[in-house]
C-alpha cells in the first residue's frame, strides 16, 4: 500500500496539533512497512526526512504570513488559495498512491485533491478534521460569540464555496462528534461517511511520580484568541505558583516582559515537541485558558500522558475529550480560573479515568482500526 499525507504542517517543523498527529501516523506506517509520503508547506526548513517534499504556496504570499496580513489581504489569499496547487499535483501524480490522507489545506490549494480524484478516481481519499476552516477561514470560532446575521451568511457561503472546490472524500475522519456536528450545521459532508477516531497518542508507558512534579505549564501559541491574556490576569494574585509558558505568537514580548518582572513565570520560547514533553514531565499541572472553540487539543492528551493534572476551558470538544479527568472552567471567568489553580495544588490526577483516556487513544490500537478500514475500502 502506498499512502500520500498532506498537511499544511508537520511535525517537528511545527508543534501545531494537526502537524504532530500527521507525523505520529506517518512515523507508525512506516514503523509497520507501509510507503509514506509527506507533502507539507515550506517554511524554510530542510528537511532530514526524505519521503517529505516541501512545497511553495502557489499564492499571494506565504501560508505563513497570513496572520500578518490585514482583512483584504487574507481574503484575497483564501480566494487564491481555492485553486489546486500545481507542485502538490506533479508529486501526487509522480507518487501515485492507493491512499491520500489529508490534514489542514489551507495554503495548499483546497481544489487540489478533487482534481486528482477527478483525473485518477481509482485513488481512495481520507480527510482529518482538526477546526472548522471549512466555513470560518480563520479556523476560529470565539465562546458564545455574537453570531450576526453576515457573519452566519459568510460563514455559509463559505461552506458552500469550499466544498465546491474541495470535492468529495471517501471518508472524513474527525477526533470529535462535535467537530461533525458543527460541520452538519452547514451542510457539509451529507452524503459522505464519516466516522470518529480518537487522536493517537504516541507512546503508553509514562509513569511520572507527581510528588517530584511541581508548577504550572502553558503550551501554545501567545494570542488573546488562546487565553494568554485571561490567564495572566488570573495569576497576579498569587505569589506562591510557579507558571511556564511555552509558545510564540503576538503576546510574545508581552510575555517576556512580564515574566523579567515576575520570578514565578518563566517564559521558555518555542519548543520542539520533545522539550515541551520533557518540561510537562517536570510540571503538576497543564492550564488550557483557550477562548475559541477547540476540537481535541493535542496538549490535553500530552498533559494526560505525562500524568498532570489539567485545567481548561468548556469549549468545544474539550470535555468529550476528558470527560471527568481534571477540571472544566467557564471561559474568560478570572474568578473560575483561579479557583481550579487553587484546588489543583492539592489535587492529583485521577488515574482510573487517565487509563480509560489512554487505552483509547493508544497509538497501536487507534492506527490499526484505521489501516484496517483502509484494507478493506
Amino acid at each position: 500500500m502506498r499512502l500520500l499525507i498532506i498537511g499544511n504542517v508537520f511535525a517537528p517543523f511545527s508543534s501545531g496539533g494537526s502537524a504532530v498527529i500527521a507525523k505520529l501516523q506517518v512515523d507508525w506506517f512506516q514503523k509497520h512497512k507501509i510507503n509514506t509520503r509527506v507533502i507539507t508547506l515550506n517554511n524554510c526548513f530542510k528537511s532530514t526526512y526524505p519521503d517529505v517534499s516541501f512545497i511553495e504556496t502557489e499564492n499571494l504570499f506565504s501560508f505563513f504570513d497570513l496572520n500578518k496580513k490585514n482583512i483584504g489581504q487574507r481574503l484575497m489569499f483564501h480566494y487564491k488559495d481555492l485553486l489546486p496547487n500545481q507542485e502538490l499535483l506533479k508529486i501526487a501524480r509522480d507518487f501515485s498512491p492507493d491512499w491520500i490522507l489529508t490534514h489542514n489545506l489551507t495554503g495548499l490549494g483546497w481544489g487540489s485533491i478533487n482534481q486528482i480524484k477527478t483525473k485518477y478516481p481509482q485513488i481512495k481519499w481520507a480527510h482529518f478534521l482538526h477546526d472548522v476552516q471549512f466555513f470560518e477561514p480563520s479556523g476560529q470560532i470565539y465562546y458564545q460569540e455574537n453570531l450576526t446575521i453576515f457573519k452566519n451568511i459568510w460563514r455559509k457561503y463559505w461552506a458552500k464555496k469550499r466544498q465546491q472546490v474541495f470535492g468529495n472524500p471517501d471518508l472524513i475522519i474527525s477526533p470529535s462528534q462535535w467537530l461533525i456536528d458543527i460541520h452538519q450545521k452547514y451542510h457539509l459532508f451529507q452524503n459522505i461517511k464519516k466516522i470518529v477516531l480518537p487522536n493517537p497518542i504516541f507512546n503508553q508507558d509514562s509513569q511520572q511520580n507527581l510528588n517530584n512534579q511541581k508548577g504550572f505549564i502553558y503550551v501554545g501559541r501567545l494570542s488573546k484568541d488562546k487565553g494568554v491574556e485571561f490567564l495572566l490576569s488570573a495569576i497576579q494574585s498569587f505569589s506562591n505558583i510557579h507558571l511556564k509558558i511555552i509558545g510564540s505568537g503576538p503576546l510574545a514580548t508581552k510575555v517576556k516582559k512580564i515574566a523579567q518582572s515576575n520570578s514565578n513565570l518563566v517564559y521558555l520560547g518555542s519548543l520542539s515537541n520533545t522539550q515541551v514533553i520533557q518540561h510537562m514531565q517536570q510540571a503538576q499541572t497543564l492550564i488550557m485558558p483557550s477562548l475559541i472553540m477547540e476540537n481535541q487539543p493535542t496538549v490535553i492528551l500530552e498533559a494526560v500522558f505525562s500524568n498532570l493534572n489539567v485545567i481548561a476551558t468548556n469549549v468545544g470538544g474539550v470535555q468529550e475529550l476528558i470527560k471527568g479527568y481534571g477540571q472544566i472552567i467557564e471561559p474568560n471567568n478570572i474568578l473560575d480560573l483561579q479557583k481550579a489553580i487553587k484546588n489543583s495544588l492539592t489535587q492529583k490526577p485521577d488515574q482510573k479515568i487517565r487509563q480509560e483516556i489512554l487505552k483509547k487513544h493508544q497509538i497501536n490500537h487507534v492506527m490499526q482500526e484505521f489501516l484496517d478500514y483502509l484494507l478493506k475500502a
